[in-house]
């Protein structure tokens, strides 16, 4: 325990060292036991299980579909601090056996969250405050090995992917040596380097963004929000993300020593090998305005949270016993062991590709797609000009002459008056009278109309490594890899020339010539005596 202690305090030495004297405040937030494991993500699984599993540490109100409001509802916390009722979340490395099977590798201490008060005036995480770091599919790394030194970065090699990749350290301990720099490899070192090298074990690292947008709490992909500065752990800050927030630094140690000698190989649980992808989120839970006063008033050097009076501590067996609920359909897998390889049929993807989508995740991406597609045909054919109506053809119509039945002749030639006068004949029934329906064919009218289209830019980023000889000649090129910059969603007014076909009003009927009655259809008028007709 007094060697964690010593190279703790050697890795918060480092960084305050990189800090202005004037804002170099930091406490170590000792998090010694898990409130859970388990294939949980509110972040990237909202709501549903994860595609892998998750060591989690801070608050008992984690859950599948946490918020802020939850979190500080909690009456506990697996950390020492009990003000920080905050989630903090990260892959665990696993050991494969040959025969398939795996298991979690032991974590010493659990883990360690600092908390680094770098830069100009830096802020607190607001309310409802999360974030991401790393990628999960990342197989390989694109920058110079080792880092140079920081002042003789190029640009390229302070683009905001070139610094989250530097925000990686696996650092192997051998505390009777010289201990190495924080986040000075990026990589998951090989197992034979492991059992070789590190006798006490491996410690992951991973430094978050501190640059905020300065409105977003969170973002669609939980990153965008956020920038690195410069230097990854402080310097400058990009344009749009001026605002400084209290820098947040993970720490965990693996005893990957208990395995050396062991057949085998060391991979985390999202079936990454090589390290390039891990990655840890947080939710922010910190008591309201609380966080403000721990950056201005914890000013002892030492960085233990026992030295900061502001603090309230509790025991490693208090916060021990602070375990959150696990989903129902969780509850039969067991994350400290697999028989078939990772928990959830992760597959390994070594790389140097990025990983690709896999199961339920992959399942919805396809149709997401499939519905993305229609969705923009449906969008392009709404802003095409759509074919003209063909003219409608006229047709005659023919109105046939009333019927009358017999028994009406009849009828009427029973109540036509009896006389001895011979009278004229009737008139024949008038001919059929043609109705014809006219209609002009129908142009089509040329028209300007404007129509408001929203679509996404995405930009992207392709980057191909070629390895070189001593004499230059290309020994082998490595895989493309292709990685989105940013994404930005806007709409444009279009101005577009349709050709519009009018409706064509109700053909007009021609009236019948004259008021002609049917044949036999006599108006008998009775008067009455006294009365007007």
């Amino acid at each position: 325990m007094t060697r964690v202690l010593a190279t703790s305090l050697a890795i918060a030495v480092a960084f305050v060292s990189l800090a202005d004297a004037a804002s170099n405040n930091f406490w170590r937030l000792p998090c010694m036991s898990r409130s859970g494991a388990a294939r949980m993500d509110p972040l990237m699984a909202p709501g549903k299980t994860s595609d892998h599993l998750h060591t989690i540490f801070g608050s008992g109100g984690f859950s599948e579909s946490v918020t802020q409001a939850d979190l500080l509802d909690s009456d506990c916390t697996s950390c020492e601090v009990t003000q920080d009722r905050s989630a903090y979340w990260t892959p665990p490395l696993m050991f494969k056996y040959p025969n398939g099977s795996t298991v979690m590798v032991n974590q010493d201490g659990g883990m360690l969250a600092y908390y680094f008060v770098y830069g100009e005036d830096p802020k607190p995480f607001p309310e409802g405050f999360r974030m991401m770091a790393g990628n999960q599919f990342l197989r390989n790394f694109t920058g110079p090995v080792p880092d140079p030194a920081k002042s003789d970065w190029t640009a390229d090699e302070q683009t905001q992917f070139s610094l989250s990749q530097k925000a990686l350290g696996f650092n192997c301990l051998h505390y009777n040596t010289t201990d190495e720099g924080s986040l000075q490899r990026h990589y998951l070192p090989e197992k034979s380097f492991l059992d070789e090298n590190c006798w006490d074990g491996l410690r992951l690292e991973l430094m978050f963004p501190s640059c905020w947008n300065g409105k977003d709490v969170d973002s669609t992909d939980h990153k965008s929000h956020m920038a690195y500065p410069n230097l990854v752990n402080d310097g400058t800050c990009p344009d749009g993300f001026e605002t400084r927030l209290v820098s947040l630094f993970f720490e965990t140690k693996y005893d990957t020593q208990d395995f050396a000698g062991v057949d085998g190989e060391f991979i985390f649980s999202m079936g990454d090998p090589t390290g390039y992808g891990y990655h840890g989120d947080f939710i922010q839970g910190w008591q309201t305005g609380f966080l403000e006063q721990a950056m201005s008033g914890c000013t002892n050097p030492s960085g233990q949270v026992q030295d900061c009076p502001l603090f309230n501590t509790q025991s490693n067996e208090e916060a021990a016993s602070c375990q959150f609920p696990v989903p129902s359909a969780l509850k039969e897998e067991n994350p400290l062991f697999n028989l078939h390889g990772l928990l959830g049929d992760v597959p390994i993807q070594l790389g140097p590709a990025q990983a690709t989508l896999y199961g339920e995740a992959a399942s919805a991406l396809a149709t997401g797609l499939g519905i993305i597609a229609t969705s923009v045909a449906d969008a392009v054919s709404s802003i095409l000009p759509a074919a003209p109506n063909p003219p409608v053809e006229a047709h005659p119509t023919t109105t046939a002459p009333p019927v009358v039945s017999a028994k009406q002749n009849a009828n009427v030639a029973q109540a036509a008056p009896t006389t001895t006068t011979t009278s004229a004949p009737p008139p024949p029934p008038p001919a059929p009278t043609t109705i014809i329906t006219t209609t002009s064919p129908v142009q089509p009218v040329p028209t300007t109309i404007e129509k408001a289209v929203e679509f996404d830019i995405v930009y992207i980023d392709q980057e191909v490594v070629v390895q070189l000889g001593d004499n230059g000649v290309p020994l082998t090129t490595l895989a493309p890899v292709d990685r989105t910059v940013s994404t930005l969603t806007t709409s444009s007014t279009t101005t577009i020339t349709e050709l519009v076909t009018p409706t064509a009003a109700a053909a007009k009927r021609d009236q019948l010539p004259g008021h002609i009655r049917p044949p036999f259809h006599r108006h008998s008028h009775h008067r009455r005596h006294g009365a007007r007709h």
